[in-house]
C-alpha cells in the first residue's frame, strides 16, 4: 500500500477494475432506475390530471363570476343612464321596475311596480336610459302586500 501510495504502481490495476465495476454496475442498477422513473411518469401525470381538474374547475367558476360582473356593469350602465337622462329632465323622480308587458303588437302596454300610492299621477311622463316610452295612466295595481 505505501509503494501504491508513493510511486502510483496500481493504477492500472484499480482503472481496470472501475471499468469492470462499472459495467456491473449500470446492469444492477438499470432496474431500479427504470422503476424510479416509470413511477415518477405515474405520479407525475397522475398530479398533472388531478391538477388539471382543479384548474378546469376553477375557470368555470371564474367565467361565471365573469358573466355575473358583465350583467352586473350593463344594469349599472343602464341605470346610470336612466338617472342622468332624467337628471336632465325633471329634479324629482322615481324609479320602477318592468311587472308585466302586453304582447299584443297594437297595444304596446307596460305595466310597472309604481302607482298613484306611490305618487305616480296621471299623464306622467315614463322614461328609460333611452328616452321617453310612454306615460302614465290611472293605475289600479297594487302589489301585494306582505302577511
Amino acid at each position: 500500500m505505501w509503494l501504491d501510495q508513493r510511486y502510483d504502481y496500481l493504477a492500472g490495476v484499480r482503472r481496470g477494475l472501475s471499468i469492470a465495476g462499472y459495467g456491473v454496475e449500470v446492469t444492477v442498477n438499470t432496474p431500479f432506475l427504470a422503476w424510479r422513473g416509470l413511477s415518477d411518469y405515474f405520479a407525475t401525470r397522475g398530479r398533472l390530471l388531478k391538477e388539471n381538474d382543479e384548474l378546469r374547475s376553477h375557470q368555470r367558476e371564474t367565467d361565471l363570476k365573469l358573466q355575473r360582473f358583465d350583467a352586473l356593469e350593463q344594469e349599472n350602465l343602464r341605470l346610470r343612464g336612466l338617472r342622468m337622462s332624467t337628471e336632465q329632465i325633471a329634479q324629482k323622480f322615481l324609479v320602477g321596475e318592468i311587472m308585466q308587458v302586453d304582447l299584443d303588437p297594437y297595444r304596446h302596454r307596460v305595466r310597472i311596480n309604481k302607482g298613484s300610492h306611490d305618487g305616480v299621477q296621471q299623464g306622467q311622463p315614463i322614461l328609460d336610459a333611452a328616452g321617453v316610452v310612454g306615460q302614465s295612466r290611472a293605475s289600479a295595481f297594487s302589489p301585494p302586500k306582505p302577511s
